[in-house]
């Protein structure tokens, strides 16, 4: 009997060693999912037979860029919401076609064809 009472008494003083003093810890679980980052993927694509273009464009950070290309080219960035798009491409030779588009989340939002010497395909769209 007596080594029963002195195994309860261990229990009970291990026990008050190891509480909270009645303050109680979360439990920690998986981490929460990452929130749905919000905005779209666009997509910048020229096409066509002329040998080279001039391209002007909205950026993803919605500064303007000027640069010179071989067709085809295309550039894709990531866009939030209410974000102004904005590509043009000028056929830098005395002939051949240009076809510039945007496409939002893999869906094709406008679309300019030209043809012709030094002709320009322009597209814009402000996203909602």
């Amino acid at each position: 009997m007596k080594k029963l009472i002195l195994v309860a008494i261990i229990i009970v003083v291990v026990l008050l060693a190891t509480s909270n003093s009645g303050v109680s810890t979360p439990v920690r679980t998986r981490p929460a999912a990452p929130t749905k980052v919000t905005g779209y993927d666009v997509k910048y694509a020229v096409t066509g037979t002329a040998g080279s273009v001039d391209i002007t464009m909205s950026n993803a950070s919605g500064g303007t860029e000027q640069f010179t290309k071989l067709l085809p080219w295309s550039t894709t960035f990531h866009a939030p919401s209410g974000a102004f798009l904005y590509i043009s491409a000028q056929n830098t030779g005395d002939s051949g076609t240009v076809t510039a588009q945007i496409l939002v989340d893999s869906k094709l939002i406008q679309e300019s064809k030209s043809s012709g010497a030094y002709v320009i395909a322009s597209v814009s769209e402000l996203l909602p």
